[in-house]
């Protein structure tokens, strides 16, 4: 609960300074990845201006000597049952951070391993999987009353048997994790269908869902795949 209420504050105070005029550069971002205003503020999605340096204790967590880390960048709340289970951020990276592998999402210590979005699954609904919150974002908004788009937020995340249990109550389960060289989002979807008797893989039109991100692109796409389900 403490590390919640600490959550919930941080989102609060970044989605006020989304729309203030220190978020105008990351709004733009948002709306040039196809984002509109109303979604953004139904998914409560703000911008950390500048890196939060905290004790552990305001978290609830005990002291091993590091401070909890938060930022800058947009902020996407993972609230579950109006609960916060993760907040994550996307950094700013430097073409020589991002050479250099540096992380492109950091949360603060101590999230729990949770489903973005989970609150959308519904028992018959047919659900999208995800790998990120931009694109579970992308397919919410294209497709707000079809499909419930939930994000695992890497191709290794939420492999616990209560989003197991969740998403084998959908009608179908798409898998649009993202197209890799490496075959990563493909590996990701296998190890979901070999747990979900009802997933099928559904590869993005390019990279990712959000690569072709006109909301009329994206239904499409969704609703050929549904039809032929």
């Amino acid at each position: 609960p403490i590390w919640q209420s600490r959550a919930a504050y941080h989102a609060a105070r970044c989605a006020a300074h989304l729309w203030g005029d220190e978020g105008a550069k990351p709004r733009a971002y948002l709306h040039s990845r196809g984002l509109f205003d109303g979604v953004l503020r139904t998914f409560e999605v703000g911008y950390n201006p500048e890196d939060v340096y905290e004790e552990r204790s305001l978290w609830g967590l005990a002291e091993n000597g590091h401070k909890i880390w938060l930022p800058r960048g947009i902020t996407f709340p993972w609230r579950i049952v109006s609960g916060i289970w993760r907040l994550n951020i996307r950094r700013p990276l430097t073409p020589s951070q991002a050479a250099a592998g540096e992380a492109k999402y950091i949360g603060p210590a101590g999230y729990g391993s949770g489903l973005y979005n989970a609150d959308a699954l519904a028992y018959d609904r047919p659900a999208v999987l995800v790998e990120g919150e931009i694109d579970a974002i992308t397919i919410a908004q294209a497709c707000p009353t079809e499909v419930a788009a939930v994000a695992t937020g890497s191709t290794a995340g939420a492999r616990r048997p209560e989003w197991i249990a969740r998403l084998a109550q959908a009608s179908v389960v798409l898998l649009a994790f993202d197209v890799d060289p490496n075959g990563a989002g493909d590996q990701a979807a296998a190890w979901w269908q070999a747990r979900l008797p009802r997933a099928k893989r559904l590869r993005p039109l390019d990279h990712d869902v959000n690569s072709l991100p006109e909301i009329e692109t994206v239904r499409a796409w969704l609703m050929r795949a549904l039809a032929r389900d």
